[in-house]
This record gives structure tokens, sequence and C-alpha cells, in this order.
């Protein structure tokens, strides 16, 4: 008897565990904001002006520094799913020196503000060569995932240079983004469902 008990749980399990998985949705989403701003030298932490014409530039050259930041909107995700997976996708541009790129994460409003330039709450740290345009995948499924969790309905993200380098390099730049079609952020989500399941 409990042997069979137990062979029926078992395959309750199994009949439930492949109704979640064929659940899971994904999806890509472009961002829907996107600016990038200077803190003029010398630096004090505040932003003082957005640079419509450098859009995408990220340096700091210890006296001025430029940062991009971009948001995504999550409302496309079902309220109550669980985010299995989330990744940023960028292009990044460096021609001179080895340099270091830092991104941190933010809920955002759907309009990237100065202020945004300045949020912290690092999510990666990722050292940059000089062999030109690389593109770097990022796992930001915590941040992502906290986020729909808590019904926000933007991420956004912003991209600096950290450490200053030591001599005033070449601008790095996020390229696709005045384009529109880079950054992207691919989500992998399971919607909250109730699955009926015969026996």
């Amino acid at each position: 008897m409990m042997k069979r008990m137990a062979c029926i749980i078992a395959i309750c399990m199994g009949a439930l565990s492949h109704a979640t998985q064929a659940l899971a949705d994904s999806t890509t989403l472009n961002f829907v904001a996107a600016a990038t701003g200077e803190d003029a030298g010398p630096q004090d932490g505040v932003f003082d002006q957005f640079l419509p014409f450098n859009l995408g530039s990220v340096n700091n050259n210890g006296w001025t520094s430029f940062r991009t930041a971009f948001e995504f909107d999550l409302s496309g995700i079902p309220a109550g799913a669980t985010i299995v997976s989330a990744q940023l996708i960028m292009d990044l541009s460096n021609f001179d020196g080895t340099r270091t790129i830092e991104l941190h994460g933010y809920a955002g409003d759907g309009t990237v503000q100065l202020a945004d330039l300045a949020r912290t709450g690092l999510l990666a740290k990722v050292s940059v060569d000089a062999s030109g345009t690389q593109r770097f995948t990022l796992d930001v499924t915590s941040f992502v995932g906290g986020l729909a969790a808590s019904s926000q309905k933007f991420a956004g993200f912003n991209v600096r240079e950290e450490p200053a380098n030591e001599v005033n390099y070449t601008v790095m730049r996020l390229e696709g983004i005045a384009q529109g079609y880079f950054p992207r952020l691919s989500v992998e989500f399971s919607p909250e469902k109730k699955v009926d399941i015969d026996i």
C-alpha cells in the first residue's frame, strides 16, 4: 500500500513539474528611456546636465564623469510571475587601455532623471579590454526578480567607469543605444497559474 502511494505521489510530482515547465515563457525587452549625463569636474557625485549628443558615453577620468542610464518596462510580465532568468545584453566599445565598468540597478519610473545617474545598487563589475566593440551578457535575475515581486513596473540601470582611469583615455561608448536596439533585457518567467491535474 505504501509503495503504491509513493508511486502515485511521484507521478503527481512529475506531472506538476512538466506542467510548470510548460508554463514558462520568455520575452526580450528594448529600453523605453535612455540618457547620458555629466558630473562636471571637479566631481561631486551630483550630475549637472544631460549630454544628448554623447548618448551612450561612459568615462571617468578622475575630474569629469560621464554615465549612461536606461530603463525597461516590466509591465508585460504577468503579476505574480516568478522570474526564472534575466540577462542584460549590451555592446560596449573601448579602444584605449583596459578599463573597468560597473552596472548598477534601481527601480525606475520610465524616464531617466539626472539623479538616476548617481543611484547605486551594484549588480556587476566587468573588465573591458581595448579590443573594440565587445558584447556583455550580465546576470540580473535577482534584481529583476525583486522588482517583479514588489510590483515595480520599470527596471533601471546605469553604467559607469569605476575606478577612474589613470589618464584621460578615449571615452567608452554603449553601442546601439542611439538606434534604440541595445541594451536589451532578456527575461524568462513562469506565470502564476493553477494547474488542474487529472489522475
